[in-house]
């Protein structure tokens, strides 16, 4: 008789300034939101985890574009 033992759930991750996470058992997306807001304007951009190949790769892949915006816009000029 074989017996298994159950799988340990992960520590759910958690948000982030700027970064949101989705992880709902009933919603259609799972991943991260990139929210930004500067003088008025939002930039919003999401991260599934199905594409970017899991909840750790999206988050990297949202940190690093965060980065990169966030001196894109430090090196403007605001109107």
């Amino acid at each position: 008789m074989k017996t298994t033992t159950p799988k340990q759930a992960a520590a759910p991750m958690k948000s982030k300034k700027n970064l949101t996470r989705f992880d709902y058992e009933k919603s259609a997306f799972e991943g991260w939101r990139l929210s930004l807001c500067k003088a008025g304007t939002t930039f919003t951009r999401y991260f599934p985890d199905k594409k970017f190949g899991g909840a750790k790769k999206s988050l990297d892949v949202a940190e690093k574009t965060l980065e990169e915006l966030k001196a894109l816009i430090a090196g403007s000029k605001l109107v």
